[in-house]
């Protein structure tokens, strides 16, 4: 997940209903890409991405019962991931790890230092160190998109890693506390399946950032800059509950933790919550 993406990523009340919610509602725009719609609620948070051609249109993320919901509005089917599915995969995972690091001593040395290099890139080293984060201010404003923002060099362990123009949580355009609850569900998630050493889905470390980025670009090791991330539109209001259930009649499709690709089997019963 992208959001995997902001990648990548809730309570008893998810269930459909006519009941509206008070939400802040961000609408993103990934370099050329289609918008994608971010509505943010409590511990609730629904992620339209209509212009994807993977298996989910639609991501709902549920803080409280830690659960994960893809929706795929082409093919009218979803699949959840709940708590006890990520512990699974989170076991097989360390599984394979640990088979690794057997095959690791019967390598050569430098064979055995290019595959530990790789795998602590991809954050599968336990013994990796947290990252250390840091935003430096550069002294400049900017408006986008009709937001006033300040620029920031973020680092991560003294390096570069990402440009961004901030408009400060003073502004009032949002609060740290609507992401209070989503952002430590995805630190979570992030912890569990990429271990400390891993760089983190931003939703997972916003309560760091100076302010809410209306624009940000990655930076690669290499100092290659990436497409740029904006906040086109920010709205807060009512948001009707059945925006983060499954629509009626939709199938679901059980996820697949074997070897190899491909969603699992579909079960043969409709869709809400």
């Amino acid at each position: 997940m992208r959001i995997m993406l902001w990648s990548t990523v809730l309570a008893g009340g998810l269930a459909a209903g006519g009941t509206a919610r008070a939400a802040v509602t961000l609408v993103t725009q990934h370099g050329n890409a289609g918008v994608t719609t971010i509505i943010v609620d409590g511990d609730h948070v629904r992620i339209d991405h209509p212009d994807r051609s993977e298996r989910s249109t639609a991501t709902i993320l549920d803080a409280a019962t830690k659960k994960v919901v893809l929706i795929n509005d082409k093919e009218k089917n979803y699949s959840e991931f709940s708590e006890a599915d990520r512990q699974k995969l989170h076991a097989r995972m360390e599984g394979m790890q640990a088979q690794m690091k057997d095959r690791l001593k019967d390598m050569p040395p430098e064979q055995r230092q290019r595959v530990e290099e790789m795998m602590a890139k991809r954050g599968a080293d336990p013994a990796a160190k947290e990252h250390t984060i840091k935003f430096e201010a550069l002294g400049a404003k900017k408006t986008i998109n009709g937001f006033a923002c300040e620029m920031y060099r973020k680092l991560e362990d003294g390096k570069v890693r990402e440009e961004l123009c901030a408009a400060p949580w003073s502004a009032g355009l949002v609060q740290k506390s609507d992401f209070a609850a989503v952002g430590k569900f995805a630190a979570g998630m992030m912890q569990e399946f990429g271990g400390p050493g891993r760089r983190r889905n931003p939703l997972a470390e916003l309560d760091q950032y100076p302010g809410i980025p209306i624009s940000r670009v990655a930076i690669d090791e290499g100092g290659k800059r990436g497409d740029e991330d904006q906040i086109k539109s920010i709205k807060r209001g009512a948001v009707p509950a059945e925006r983060f259930a499954v629509p009626a009649g939709y199938t679901k499709k059980e996820l697949s933790f074997g070897p190899g690709r491909g969603a699992g089997r579909e079960r043969g019963h409709g869709g809400g919550e």
